[in-house]
């Protein structure tokens, strides 16, 4: 019988397969294995962020089928495993790893840069239509660098304006990286900034 534990698998792989990884050894393992995958998964991230927008991708039918499906489930699971690390961490009192306020800092904005891209994955990738409008009629993004405007405007609850979800799917998106980035930033890095100053003083 599947427990709670295996349900995690459906929800972030990318979350067990780093706790996989770093439950093998000792907590400078666990530091160790922390930083190369906050820094591994950052690289790639942008990487396919600069390919995705050199290549101009346009809205197509068909878009979601061959690259889509595995970004938009890479996207899923990284999400959920962002917001999962930094709802968890910031709130422990107990750390499993030897990584400093400083390293959690560090951390803390290249997740906030993948949340960035891996929202924009799901606006852009999503299998449905309508979910953007554009004065009084629907919108498709016009290629994948506007989902990327769009994602950063979102995340930094800027709201211009110029480009409004407009269906339910849409807005809870938005919703929920609206409140994962202020979980990132307003939470995780005022805690760890926190305990820096308390730190030197």
């Amino acid at each position: 019988m599947p427990s709670l534990s295996d349900f995690g698998w459906f929800l972030s792989p990318t979350r067990k397969i780093i706790d996989k990884w770093k439950a093998k050894r000792g907590r400078a393992h666990r530091t160790v294995a922390l930083r190369k995958w906050s820094r591994c998964l950052f690289f790639f991230e942008l990487g396919a962020l600069l390919a995705l927008s050199a290549l101009c991708l346009e809205p197509a039918p068909g878009r979601w089928t061959i690259v889509g499906v595995p970004l938009l489930l890479y996207a899923i699971s990284r999400i959920n495993e962002i917001a999962y690390a930094f709802y968890r961490d910031p709130l422990s009192p107990v750390k499993d790893s030897n990584l400093t306020s400083v390293d959690r800092v560090r951390m803390a904005m290249r997740s906030y840069f993948g949340l960035g891209f891996n929202f924009a994955v799901l606006y852009y990738f999503a299998p449905f239509s309508g979910l953007f409008s554009s004065g009084n009629s629907t919108h498709p993004l016009e290629g994948f660098t506007e989902a990327v405007y769009f994602s950063g405007v979102t995340l930094a609850t800027l709201g211009y304006g110029d480009i409004v979800p407009a269906c339910v799917v849409s807005r809870a998106v938005a919703l929920a990286e609206v409140f994962t980035g202020i979980l990132v930033i307003a939470v995780a890095v005022a805690v760890y900034v926190g305990s820096i100053r308390k730190r030197e003083v």
